[in-house]
């Protein structure tokens, strides 16, 4: 079974680009902020995040607790 990674950040062309890469090892899951990331931290955990620190409606540093 491949480990999950969810990749949090605003900026499509970077999930984008990290889903590129990890793909082929990992199931890749992506949240464009702070609401998309407690919304998919709720159904399935990840085994890992990639969190960008500067969210449009949140900052990363802040959701830190809440993961």
């Amino acid at each position: 079974m491949k480990g999950t990674i969810l990749v949090v950040d605003d900026q499509e062309s970077i999930r984008e680009m990290l889903k590129t890469i990890l793909q082929s090892d990992y199931a890749v899951r992506e949240a464009d902020g702070g609401a998309a990331l407690e919304k998919a931290f709720a159904s399935e955990q990840p085994d890992l995040i990639l969190l960008d620190v500067k969210l449009p409606d949140a900052n990363g540093l802040d959701l830190l607790p809440a993961i």
